[in-house]
């Protein structure tokens, strides 16, 4: 006899919901922006009353004021809510970091305000040869680039030089935030 239950699997739960303008954010960066529409300002007092825990998912066509759920895409990510700050306009100023994927199962509008029910994405395994191939092509593209472009923060460099597991990931987030 199967049994079963009504409580959610434990990689799947209820977060406020943002739909970000012209902007991906990955896991393991810190990305500033400003909030103003009314519903997103709700979702983000929803997450800042919680555990500052926030889904923020990428719009499919930025000129849409007010999207519906089918106009974000489906993939994102859950974030954690660093500062925020209110500006003289109205908009609400954030640093967000982005902590891991999501998909979103469900997205609801409660009082203008998203509500999407998430899935965790698995997280990948990360060693192996073709990752050791991959950060040290960027950290040559890096180093290449800080040639033609010494003015640039050094930072990069020094990242691209590491190669364990974790500095690779934050490597690769470095180098697409620093060449744009």
């Amino acid at each position: 006899m199967e049994e079963y239950s009504d409580r959610a699997p434990a990689d799947v739960a209820w977060y406020p919901m943002v739909p970000i303008r012209d902007v991906v954010i990955f896991p393991f960066t810190k990305v500033a922006f400003k909030i103003g529409r009314q519903g997103s300002v709700r979702a983000l007092e929803q997450a800042l009353a919680g555990d500052r825990t926030i889904f923020l998912a990428t719009q499919h066509d930025a000129t849409i004021d007010e999207p519906s759920p089918d106009q974000i895409y489906g993939v994102g990510t859950l974030g954690r809510i660093l500062q925020s700050q209110k500006q003289d306009n109205g908009q609400i100023k954030v640093v967000v970091e982005g902590r891991e994927r999501a998909t979103t199962v469900r997205v609801e509008n409660t009082d203008g305000a998203f509500m999407a029910l998430v899935k965790r994405a698995p997280v990948a395994n990360e060693d192996g040869t073709r990752l050791d191939a991959l950060v040290q092509k960027i950290a040559q593209l890096v180093e290449q680039h800080l040639r033609l472009a010494p003015e640039r923060d050094r930072r990069a460099a020094n990242c691209a030089a590491k190669s364990k597991p974790f500095a690779s990931r934050r490597c690769a987030c470095v180098s697409v935030a620093y060449f744009g």
